[in-house]
């Protein structure tokens, strides 16, 4: 974590990403990485040395929003995006069951198709949920 001398363990890979544009400097990516937690309000990462590599585990955080206007990624406590009670009882009945359809939450939840898609958009956008697959063989996934 403190100053070091740079040594490449390929510096003809090293000396092709230089010249690309991918690396600015030799020897700033972990002072680069130290200052970015700082700045963020995010744990330091761990470091583990091992002959041909080095592994760099970060600590994850709650749930991220990117808010809209200033296109800047926040964290965000899931709990604190979700203030709509109909929302929660979508994502328990996501949670019970990972392949129910936007009808059968219409049904289960006893509310018109319209404000089921409503939340169900709202809750995509905001990257709390997503859809993969189709429409009536996909699942939902809580992020």
């Amino acid at each position: 974590m403190e100053r070091h001398r740079s040594q490449p363990y390929n510096p003809n890979i090293a000396n092709g990403f230089f010249r690309a544009g991918y690396v600015e400097t030799w020897g700033r990516g972990i002072e680069k990485i130290c200052e970015a937690c700082k700045k963020h309000g995010v744990p330091m990462p761990e470091y583990t040395l091992h002959l041909e590599d080095i592994m760099v585990k970060f600590t994850p955080l709650g749930h991220q929003e990117i808010l809209k206007d200033q296109n800047v990624l926040i964290n965000v406590p899931l709990n604190v995006l979700i203030n709509d009670p109909l929302e929660k009882e979508v994502l328990s009945a996501i949670e019970e069951n990972s392949h129910i359809t936007q009808a059968q939450l219409s049904t289960k939840l006893n509310r018109s198709d319209r404000q089921i898609r409503r939340v169900l958009k709202e809750l995509r956008e905001k990257g709390i949920i997503e859809r993969i697959g189709s429409r009536k063989s996909g699942q939902w996934i809580v992020k």
